[in-house]
């Protein structure tokens, strides 16, 4: 199921759901702030995972991220899947790494890895949303995007794909790594 041509765009703003003591949950915006996709981030499971629908009302689901592992030691690993049930991408985070600065290596579903998001700031993942996340989707030395927060206060993010001319990074999968970060997954 396709929502509103999201293949076609390249910025998207995020921004969290109103306080809610269950169901974390983000709304996805076009460069208009038109609603595109509403992602829900489902309290108390085992296995964490998020899913990405049309809208809130949580009727017509577009794709889905899920923890590979209930427990994880070293290595939290998570795997996008679109509507049929088909991985289309890997996320694969070392979590000592990610004390200081936080990054995400995304791969294929047979463990090529296609990008990186590696935060741009020093101390990130030690001072978290306070330090600032300023992240990029990096291949070597090619920066493809970008995501960070767009307002002074921090309560909302863009995902900046405009850079890379090619478009060599399904849109589901950078939206799928920002929000495994975003959301605290990691």
């Amino acid at each position: 199921m396709e929502n509103k041509n999201i293949h076609l765009l390249d910025k998207f703003y995020i921004r969290k759901k109103s306080f809610s003591f269950v169901n974390t949950g983000f709304f996805v915006y076009n460069s208009d702030h038109e609603p595109l996709i509403y992602v829900d981030i489902p309290d108390f499971t085992l296995v964490k995972q998020m899913h990405f629908y049309v809208d809130d009302s949580k009727e017509a689901r577009l794709f889905w991220v899920k923890q590979d592992k209930i427990l994880f030691g070293a290595t939290a690993e998570y795997t996008l899947y679109i509507e049929e049930g088909q991985p289309i991408a890997k996320y694969r985070a070392e979590l000592m790494e990610n004390i200081l600065r936080r990054n995400v290596k995304i791969l294929t579903p047979a463990d090529d890895q296609m990008c990186r998001l590696v935060e741009t700031s020093k101390l990130g993942g030690f001072m978290g949303d306070l330090g600032g996340a300023d992240f990029s989707f990096v291949d070597g030395e090619e920066v493809l995007g970008l995501f960070h927060s767009n307002t002074p206060k921090g309560d909302e993010y863009a995902l900046d794909l405009m850079l890379e001319l090619g478009r060599k990074l399904d849109v589901r999968i950078a939206l799928g790594a920002v929000l495994i970060l975003y959301g605290r997954l990691i």
